[in-house]
């Protein structure tokens, strides 16, 4: 999936290490697509999921059985505003720059996304919102100084979300992040 403002310029940056992708827009529905995914990136956008024109992802991706999903900086508020309303708050101050990501661990496949990155990243911020809370079903796997849910992913389910982009190159380690959940977790191969 493309980035919530309906440009793929930034998202085919997230197959750089020559995975096969498919860049569409946020607006695309699932029945339109003539094949199954093998995984979806939710990427970012200047929005607020909670603006009442903000673009939407089609909620039947989230019901694909075996799909793994990756929300990035707007796309971890949507897949946190999907579940409840009140999980995505505009946030008292607004972050942008560089961030310190300490990956929280479980013992778990919720592991996985961050695995091999290190106890501490770099990473590149941009937003304003944030989560007040974690979604039902989902666990801390990254914070920051500012941010409590820097990272989450959903206990059973393929899904993962950072609040930071690892497709920028001032976030060194984020294409590693991005080979973890394109080879490691949905098995893409490359090309």
């Amino acid at each position: 999936m493309g980035e919530a403002t309906d440009s793929s310029d930034n998202a085919h940056k997230h197959f750089d290490f020559h995975v096969l992708a498919e860049v569409l827009p946020c607006t695309t529905k699932l029945d339109a697509l003539s094949f199954k995914p093998k995984g979806i990136i939710l990427s970012g956008g200047p929005y607020s999921v909670y603006e009442e024109n903000a673009p939407y992802f089609d909620p039947a991706f989230f019901e694909l059985p075996d799909t793994p999903i990756l929300g990035i900086c707007y796309g971890l508020q949507a897949i946190a505003f999907r579940l409840s309303n009140s999980n995505v708050i505009a946030g008292a101050e607004r972050e942008y720059g560089q961030a310190t990501v300490i990956p929280e661990r479980h013992g778990t496949h919720v592991d996985r996304l961050l695995e091999g990155l290190g106890d501490s990243l770099q990473a590149y911020m941009s937003h304003g919102d944030r989560l007040s809370q974690l979604p039902p079903d989902f666990c801390t796997i990254a914070r920051t100084e500012h941010s409590r849910f820097a990272g989450i992913a959903h206990k059973t389910k393929s899904q993962y979300a950072v609040q930071f982009h690892p497709e920028v190159t001032h976030t060194p380690k984020g294409m590693e992040l991005l080979r973890n959940f394109a080879v490691g977790i949905c098995g893409g191969e490359l090309v």
